[in-house]
């Protein structure tokens, strides 16, 4: 996926619609490293803000992180409307500790965010 460009996406998809979820192994900047490469042919993800929390019935289970798609390379990229929402598992694990799949793999949002235009009222 992050190899992928934002435009590429929708006919990845097995179901349309104005926004597409994916399964992605993250790929690591850095063998050794937790930055997550985010870098395609023709630009980058950018993460925007701080994580936000995803709980359930009051409990975190999860992270969300927001990405925004530029194109070029950076720091000299032109934002686009291209949005992405990262959740990853946090919280306690029902899984065993030599299973990455918690910490590697993510889901993912993706979709592209039309400008809205506003109209004035009338008078």
């Amino acid at each position: 996926l992050n190899k992928c460009e934002p435009w590429d996406l929708p006919e990845m998809a097995c179901v349309g619609g104005k926004d597409w979820y994916f399964f992605n192994l993250r790929d690591r900047k850095y063998a050794t490293g937790q930055r997550t490469n985010r870098a395609t042919m023709s630009g980058y993800w950018k993460a925007t803000g701080k994580d936000r929390p995803v709980s359930r019935n009051g409990s975190l289970v999860g992270m969300r992180k927001t990405l925004v798609f530029y194109q070029g390379r950076a720091p000299k990229g032109r934002k686009t409307d291209w949005v992405m929402h990262e959740f990853r598992m946090e919280g306690p694990s029902e899984q065993p500790k030599q299973i990455s799949f918690k910490e590697d793999w993510v889901l993912c949002r993706v979709f592209y965010k039309s400008k809205a235009t506003t109209s004035k009222p009338s008078t």
